[in-house]
Parts: structure tokens; sequence; C-alpha cells
């Protein structure tokens, strides 16, 4: 069908896309676009539907996680008004995010469901490194050890269990939810 859009002919081709991935659809089309169709003078094609609205919340998010970090690790100076304490903290989250989406890709949830986990998991982190980089400074303001290394070990000795229970039970309730919510009752 041919019709009209903001006084120029428009013409609409149609698909739906089934077992596979919608962005490696679109990314076949442009590809034998590209290379098998030469376009006219004045021609051009473009994509929507929700193609287009999965990029434009892609921008969206990628936009607002660059912002989410960048306050996160501000915050975090304030609190601490150490660079390093900050660093060190920004660090392990950039670590654990990366390990959380291996973990999605292993379970082959899609990471646009995992969002929830994603957040829960960040924050947990952020609070087990506030609290390690806290207790730290505690044991620094004791005098536990003269050395930052011999300190930082103190530390996390005294608060690992905590730590990794509080992970752990987090960690679980996120694996077996979704197959909790999935289950028929």
């Amino acid at each position: 069908m041919i019709s009209r859009e903001n006084a120029q002919r428009k013409i609409v081709v149609m698909c739906n896309v089934a077992d596979r991935a919608l962005g490696s659809v679109i990314a076949d089309i442009q590809k034998t676009i590209a290379e098998q169709v030469e376009l006219p003078q004045g021609y051009y094609v473009e994509y929507g539907g929700q193609f287009e609205s999965a990029e434009e919340t892609r921008r969206r998010l990628t936009v607002l996680g660059v912002l989410v970090v960048l306050g996160i690790g501000f915050l975090l100076h304030l609190v601490f008004r150490s660079v390093r304490d900050s660093l060190l903290i920004m660090v392990n989250l950039r670590w654990l995010s990366s390990v959380a989406l291996r973990c999605v890709c292993l379970r082959r949830h899609p990471v646009r469901a995992s969002v929830i986990g994603f957040i829960s998991v960040f924050g947990i982190a952020a609070r087990n490194g506030i609290m390690m980089v806290s207790h730290i400074a505690i044991c620094s303001g004791t005098k536990v050890s003269p050395t930052f290394p011999k300190r930082s070990a103190a530390g996390a000795t005294e608060r690992l269990a905590p730590i990794l229970m509080t992970a752990l039970a987090a960690g679980l309730a996120l694996i077996l939810w979704p197959s909790a919510v999935s289950s028929p009752a």
C-alpha cells in the first residue's frame, strides 16, 4: 500500500518476527538491503514499529544509566570525601554488573526482564561496598594495623560473613524468583 506522510509518498513493508531476536532480524534486513537494493535518488529506508521503540528505549536507558552511575559516584564522593574509596566501590559495581549480565545470559532470560534483578544486585553491592569501606575506615581509626593492606584485610575479614549472607540470600531470591513466578499454580 502506498500512502502519504508529511507530503511524501510512503511505502510500508511489514513483517512479523518469530523464533529470532528482533535486532538480529533487522540487522540481516539492513545488510541485505545495503548489498542488494539500489534505491533511486530521493528514496530512503526507515525502520519503525517495535524496533524503533526498542532503539529509543535503549538510547534512553543508556543515557539514564550513565547519569545514574555518575550520580552514584558523586554521592559516594560526598559521603566518603575520598576519590579512592568512591572508585573502589564503583569498580566493584562495574565488575558485579558484568558478572550479573553473564548469569542472565547463561539462564537465557531476556535482559529487559532482568532489569529489576540488576537494580537489586546493584543496590546490594553498593550497600556492601559502603559497609566494607566504612568498616575499614573504622579499623583505621582504631589503629588496628599501621599499613593500609593490613587494615583492609582486617576490615574485610570482620565484614565478610554478614556481606556474604545478605548477598547469598538476595542472589538465591533473584535466581529462584523467575522460576517461581512462571511456574503454574
